[in-house]
């Protein structure tokens, strides 16, 4: 999480990217579904530039 700048998540567990892992510029596919890593639309408030679930 550090230094990428695509991040997939499948892993099954809601919230598991904090919006503080999110840095400006990453594109985020929290992909667990009916919950995903992440909420897109928090992913973008932090500055990712493409997040989807």
């Amino acid at each position: 999480m550090k230094e990428a700048d695509v991040i997939v998540g499948t892993t099954g567990v809601k919230g598991l990217i904090k919006p503080e892992m999110v840095r400006p510029g990453r594109l985020i596919l929290a992909l667990t579904n009916p919950e995903p890593e992440i909420e897109p639309e928090c992913a973008l408030e932090r500055g990712a530039c493409f997040a989807a679930d």
